[in-house]
């Protein structure tokens, strides 16, 4: 349990963005959730965060051929640098450039033997549509594999997609207003992700966390400082984010700390009490 992500490269580098907010009546809450538009400042710190990325979750309907499966939240749609935040082992490609292009789409072994078969899926399109994505088609070029994610990763996943944040945008404004029938302008809408950097070093992470105030001055958030009587920008580490995040993100799976915790104290026990029957026997074995 406490392993959980500590096999990911760089782990204690990655930090996942929140905001904390307060209303007049102090009632709070934690979000994982911010808008996209926060990259841009980011993208300032570059003497601090090596990589960034803004990873969203949703259920698709996914089609190859005459095969159709509701994938229940197990799409992911990021950009570029996911795999370079999140070092997951590949089977094929390179982390560097396997989502360099729009709607490339990286795939699991469990897709594999499900939508191909012995087929090779590399280089095939696979299309999927939902409500959690504008729920219009999209048709992605399979451009890799990753492995089997361990039992001890907070992410499970099967498909990672390039969706550029711009398209995503105009195309949540055309479903709204074919839904609701009224006209959305683009000011209207903000692309909510969640954002993930990797920091050049772990020591760096004071210089990032002084920037929190900047980085909200200058995205549109900036407007939630009104609205709410608290409004501020904070993070978590990932190596935290299976017990002990405050996040409302449903991204991850969660761990229970407190149901663990007793586990942990009966071990110590354990290992105090084998360390008294030791010292007990070291005098008996020492007389003749």
């Amino acid at each position: 349990e406490l392993s959980f992500d500590k096999f990911i490269p760089g782990h204690d580098r990655v930090y996942r963005l929140l905001a904390k907010a307060e209303d007049i009546w102090g009632a709070g809450f934690t979000t994982a959730t911010l808008n996209s538009d926060i990259r841009l400042p980011l993208q300032s710190q570059a003497a601090v965060v090596e990589s960034l990325t803004q990873v969203s979750r949703g259920g698709a309907i996914m089609r190859y051929k005459d095969k159709e499966f509701h994938e229940d939240g197990n799409v992911v749609a990021t950009d570029p640098s996911f795999f370079k935040v999140f070092d997951y082992p590949l089977a094929y490609g390179d982390a560097n450039m396997v989502l360099d292009r729009p709607l490339s789409i990286v795939i699991s072994p469990a897709v594999v033997k499900k939508y191909f078969g012995d087929e090779n899926p590399v280089g095939k399109i696979l299309s999927f549509s939902g409500s959690s994505f504008g729920d219009v088609e999209y048709n992605c070029t399979v451009t890799g594999l990753f492995g089997n994610l361990p039992p001890n990763s907070s992410f499970q996943f099967d498909f990672v997609v390039n969706i550029p944040p711009e398209r995503a945008k105009s195309d949540a404004i055309r479903y709204y207003n074919r839904v609701y029938g009224y006209t959305i302008i683009e000011g209207e809408v903000s692309v909510q992700t969640e954002t993930f950097v990797k920091l050049k070093g772990a020591a760096l992470y004071p210089r990032l966390r002084m920037s929190f105030d900047d980085l909200l001055e200058r995205s549109s958030m900036k407007q939630l400082t009104f609205k709410y009587k608290k409004f501020r920008l904070t993070s978590e580490k990932l190596d935290d984010i299976h017990f002990f995040s405050s996040s409302s993100s449903t991204l991850e799976k969660r761990g229970n700390f407190p149901l663990l915790l007793p586990l942990i104290v009966l071990a110590a026990r354990g290992l105090a009490l084998a360390g008294l029957r030791v010292l007990n026997l070291t005098p008996a074995r020492a007389t003749p």
